[in-house]
């Protein structure tokens, strides 16, 4: 079946899906379920025999291997196995899809850390709740879309109570920023930033109120972007542009915060330092899920740490997936976004929310943050869902 959407006026057009398309949705994706079920199947027939494989680890005593392949080697084979199922299932509906989910199934063989494992577990099942959340009906998303407005406005009246040093959550471990829920300034900025090009218009005024409350650069500069892309003019979209980057200078002439353009090129550095070692190392395959929290700490820490804070993450979602999934993560990434360019063209306020979160990840790592990546799983659904294009 072709993916469908509606154009401007409601009318359904149909995206030409090309035969790499159509030989993937109608004659690959229908047979390898099947045989990865079955592979499945026989994996969990055969686990008792699985404690055969089991790679020796370097420093370990003979005692500490017998107990890993008693137990860690069954745990990882059957949560594999699972996670490859399932990645199966998710690419017989969305392909682009599916196999990124089972590239990180698959990458993790290499690594299989604590981890590695809650990174593909949380990739394949987000997954496949995207998957499953496009059969949802079309009257169905108004009323999310409302939910996540009315969440917005929940977050920027607590950090207004925040601001009036009243805090129930958190209390005497408040922060001196407010930062809503999410204990964060920054992730808090993030979550507006994606959910103020959902809000109707006249609702604007009070998420740049929650915005200055967040005191966050980056989330300026992305909810500018985000709702630019909802206008159809250029000269509008180019003032919401010119107003955003102005708010971003404003605020940090007035905060008098060094620290920000300090941050700025420690992360460059950083940067340089982690796509220099997987591109000179291991430039297809990366270094295996989860691995830039413990190789590029003991980067800085090798060379001296020059930097005020050691980078747990990467602070931009695009080098550290290129970090540990390598350039067939980023093709695989690109494929998706390439099958679903239309919808996410389109000027929508779904289309606008995805835009927002895009500059959001190139400046931190909401993926990384779960409110944030459920939130970002939302609004890529609501986008590239069929008939995403209705108005709302």
């Amino acid at each position: 079946m072709p993916t469908v959407f509606a154009d401007r006026g409601g009318r359904p057009r149909v995206i030409a899906h090309g035969l790499a398309r159509r030989v993937a949705l109608e004659v690959l994706m229908p047979r390898m379920v099947p045989w990865a079920a079955l592979g499945a199947l026989l994996l969990y027939v055969a686990l008792p025999w699985s404690t055969w494989y089991v790679v020796v680890p370097v420093g370990k005593t003979a005692a500490e291997i017998r107990n890993q392949a008693v137990t860690d080697t069954p745990q990882l084979l059957l949560m594999l196995g699972t996670m490859g199922w399932v990645a199966a299932s998710v690419g017989r509906r969305d392909p682009w899809l599916g196999a990124f989910a089972g590239w990180t199934v698959l990458n993790t063989w290499r690594v299989p850390t604590g981890l590695a494992l809650a990174t593909v577990v949380a990739v394949t099942l987000l997954a496949w709740a995207m998957v499953e959340a496009r059969r949802l009906r079309s009257e169905w998303w108004p009323i999310i879309r409302w939910g996540l407005v009315v969440s917005g406005l929940a977050q920027i009246t607590y950090a207004a109570a925040q601001w009036f040093k009243w805090d129930p959550l958190w209390g005497a471990l408040a922060s001196s920023q407010p930062h809503g829920t999410l204990g964060n300034p920054n992730w808090f900025g993030a979550y507006l930033a994606i959910v103020t090009p959902l809000a109707p218009w006249p609702l604007l005024p009070v998420f740049i109120a929650g915005l200055l409350l967040a005191n966050a650069r980056l989330a300026f500069a992305a909810a500018a972007v985000g709702v630019a892309w909802r206008l159809r003019g250029t000269w509008a979209r180019g003032g919401v542009l010119a107003a955003g980057l102005a708010m971003v200078a404003l605020l940090s002439v007035v905060t008098r915060d060094a620290s920000g353009v300090a941050s700025a090129g420690y992360r460059w550095q950083i940067w340089g330092w982690a796509v220099g070692d997987v591109l000179t190392q291991t430039p297809m395959v990366g270094w295996g899920p989860g691995a830039w929290y413990w190789r590029v700490p003991a980067i800085q820490l090798a060379r001296g740490n020059p930097m005020v804070e050691l980078f747990e993450h990467a602070h931009n979602e695009v080098v550290q997936l290129l970090y540990e999934a390598g350039v067939i993560s980023l093709v695989l990434v690109a494929g998706w976004l390439w099958a679903h360019r239309r919808p996410l063209f389109s000027g929508t306020p779904w289309a606008g929310a995805v835009a927002a979160l895009a500059v959001t990840a190139l400046g931190m790592f909401p993926f990384h943050v779960p409110p944030l990546a459920a939130l970002g799983c939302v609004v890529l659904v609501g986008a590239t869902r069929p008939m995403a294009v209705r108005k709302e």
